[in-house]
């Protein structure tokens, strides 16, 4: 059983979750009586366990994959919301403590916060924000999850798509500058800018590369394969939560490049 269908004929987000919850609705009919949710949080399939190594364990390199994104997606949600919570305190700002994990609706908070609290600050000052790319590393994860991935036919996509969930993405380097001045050392406002900007930024790689390897896990996974049907209906379901939080941190990160890219003057 895969989601090979027209709805998931997108890389979108939004239809990429759709279409993962028309499936769950789906298979748990077809399953009814004999599923369990994992949804909750509680491990209640003893083949599919999301934050181990079950490949150790004999499953398909799939299932590792769709496991470690899922576990991922919280950590890049709490990483995103974390790099916006110090950026808005470095400009004075007093956000709300978050929950543990943060929702998506107290990142898209914070991160709203951080942005219009850096946008006051450019538009005041007349500042020019030039950011460097960050490369995500993933070739630590990659190999250590081929070392114990047997199926050479199927590894290298998976095990792409694992080591996404785990990439070190360090902060970019961020350069602020005064429009029409002569550089000088930067004052304490700049330097928090700038550190924070570079922190946002790292974030919203880890959350890009992870939305670039949704698409191929809601398309491109056969969900019976070395699993017990009793957890068919537990692994979609985990992994269109994942898919819901991906889309959530996406859209939130929206404002991150715009404030980049927008001029300052506000022409």
């Amino acid at each position: 059983m895969n989601l090979r269908n027209g709805q998931l004929g997108s890389r979108s987000p939004g239809r990429a979750a759709r279409a993962l919850s028309l499936a769950l609705l789906l298979v748990s009919s077809a399953c009814e009586g004999e599923t369990q949710s994992l949804g909750s949080g509680e491990a209640v399939c003893s083949d599919f366990q999301p934050g181990t190594n079950m490949l150790a364990n004999g499953l398909d390199p799939a299932l590792q994959a769709i496991g470690d994104f899922a576990m991922g997606s919280g950590v890049a949600l709490a990483e995103l919301g974390g790099a916006c919570d110090a950026l808005a305190r470095s400009l004075g700002e007093s956000p709300s403590d978050a929950s543990e994990p943060p929702t998506p609706e107290e990142v898209s908070a914070v991160c709203s916060l951080a942005i219009g609290a850096a946008q006051g600050v450019k538009q005041q000052r007349a500042l020019t924000f030039t950011a460097e790319a960050t490369t995500c590393d993933v070739a630590g994860a990659e190999a250590a999850c081929r070392s114990s991935c047997s199926d050479e036919s199927t590894c290298d996509e998976f095990c792409t798509s694992s080591a996404a969930a785990s990439a070190a993405c360090p902060p970019a380097t961020v350069v602020v500058a005064v429009e029409g001045e002569v550089p000088e050392a930067p004052d304490a406002e700049l330097v928090a800018l700038a550190t924070g900007l570079g922190s946002l930024l790292g974030a919203t790689a880890r959350v890009d590369l992870m939305v670039e390897r949704m698409g191929f896990l809601s398309e491109d996974v056969d969900f019976s394969r070395g699993l017990a049907s009793t957890c068919i209906a537990a692994v979609v379901e985990v992994l269109a939560n994942a898919v819901v939080t991906m889309e959530a941190a996406a859209t939130i990160q929206v404002g991150t490049h715009a404030l980049l890219e927008e001029p300052s003057s506000g022409d």
